[in-house]
C-alpha cells in the first residue's frame, strides 16, 4: 500500500445509524464505571499553553508544528502546523480508548493512539466528510488503512479505540448516535501508551474538547 504525506480517504466500509454504545457521563465523559487514566475539560484562561501543561493523569508534551493553547474552554492549534501539528499524553499501560468531543463543524484533524514518536502512531482523522484510520510510519508519510464517509458537525464526537490488536474508530453526532465505524487489525505499536490529539491544517474552528482516555 502506497505512502503518502497526507491521510487520504477512499473506499467506504460500515455505516449507518447502529445507536449509542456510550453513555454520556457527568460533562460529556464516560459513564461512572469507566477506569479513566487521563481527562482534560480544557478549563484555564485563554492564551493558557498546552505544551507541559498539566491534566487529570498526565502532563501534555506538544510535538511538532507550532503548538497548542486553550481558546474558550477548548483545545485550539495556535498556527499552521506544515505536516502535522499534535499532542500526546501518557498513560499507564493498558489504556483501551481515547475518546474527544468536536465542538465545530470545519476540522481536519482527531485523535492520536499507540504513539512511539512523531514518526510512529496510530491517527483518526476527520476531514468534516470522511474519517480514516491512518498509520504514521518512519519514513514520515501516513499510511491508509481504513475509510468511510461521514459530517461531523458542532457537538460531535470521535472515538479511538484499542483492544489488542484490533483499532476501531469511531463518529458520534451530537445525541450520542453512532454515525460511522471502522476497524483494522494490526500489533503494530500495541505495548504503546501515548494518546492524543492532532490537527493537520488548521482553522480558527480545529478545536477539540473533552478529552479522555480509559480502560
Amino acid at each position: 500500500m502506497a505512502t503518502v504525506r497526507k491521510p487520504m480517504f477512499g473506499s467506504m466500509p460500515r455505516r449507518g445509524n447502529y445507536g449509542a454504545r456510550w453513555r454520556r457521563g457527568m460533562f460529556g465523559g464516560p459513564s461512572s464505571g469507566a477506569a479513566i487514566l487521563l481527562s482534560d475539560l480544557f478549563p484555564e484562561a485563554n492564551g493558557t499553553n498546552l505544551s507541559g501543561k498539566a491534566l487529570t493523569g498526565g502532563t501534555w508534551t506538544v510535538h511538532g508544528g507550532s503548538g497548542w493553547d486553550v481558546q474558550s474552554g477548548q483545545a485550539n492549534p495556535t498556527a499552521e502546523p506544515g505536516g502535522g501539528l499534535w499532542a500526546t499524553a501518557v498513560a499507564n499501560a493498558g489504556v483501551a480508548s481515547v475518546r474527544m468531543s468536536v465542538k465545530t463543524a470545519s476540522f481536519y484533524g482527531g485523535l492520536i493512539g499507540r504513539a512511539v514518536d512523531v514518526d510512529n502512531y496510530w491517527l483518526l482523522a476527520h476531514n468534516s466528510t470522511a474519517m480514516g484510520i491512518n498509520e504514521r510510519t518512519a519514513a514520515g508519510g501516513y499510511v491508509e488503512r481504513a475509510t468511510g464517509a461521514s459530517s461531523l458537525a458542532a457537538g460531535h464526537r470521535l472515538e479511538f479505540e484499542f483492544r489488542g490488536n484490533v483499532i476501531t474508530a469511531r463518529h458520534y453526532d451530537a445525541a450520542e448516535v453512532l454515525q460511522l465505524e471502522l476497524t483494522f487489525t494490526s500489533a503494530t505499536h500495541n505495548t504503546a501508551t501515548n494518546f492524543g490529539i492532532a490537527a493537520i491544517g488548521v482553522s480558527a474552528d480545529a478545536r477539540l474538547d473533552e478529552f479522555y482516555v480509559y480502560a
